[in-house]
């Protein structure tokens, strides 16, 4: 829960939960307090397994940004770039738009047939594996 006072510094906040560290933080504005407590509880939700956090948090975010951080965080680890990024511009045109939340796995495996009957890469599914199976998680 969080708690709010007013201070000659500005607003500080505290966030306390049984079993878990009280954080404490001060910032000059109440918006900018609520919005930090607002991020916080979102983040423990998440860590507990809330699923209704998790899905509140994929509204709010598109399948683009989080490619947009996946390009920059992992893509250069990688070997064999131009061909990821590649598959990454096509997964962008199709789903860059959608909310996470909104992407569902029959529409991922329609596109995915649609990309075999074109033949626009024949071993589509193969290649997406190591996209989605190497542990990268995206910051929201």
């Amino acid at each position: 829960m969080a708690y709010f006072e007013q201070r000659k510094d500005g607003w500080r906040v505290q966030i306390r939960r049984r079993g878990i560290p009280t954080l404490s933080r001060t910032f000059d504005l109440k918006a900018d307090a609520e919005a930090w407590a607002c991020e916080v509880k979102v983040e423990r939700a998440a860590q507990r397994g809330d699923i209704n956090a998790l899905d509140q948090q994929a509204q709010r975010v598109t399948v683009s940004e989080v490619l947009e951080q996946y390009e920059s965080q992992r893509l250069p680890q990688l070997r064999g770039q131009a061909g990821t990024a590649s598959r990454l511009m096509r997964i962008r045109e199709r789903f860059g738009a959608y909310f996470l939340g909104n992407v569902r796995s029959v529409d991922v495996a329609a596109w995915r047939d649609e990309m075999l009957r074109v033949r626009a890469d024949s071993n589509l599914s193969h290649r997406a594996d190591p996209i989605l199976s190497q542990g990268w998680k995206p910051t929201f």
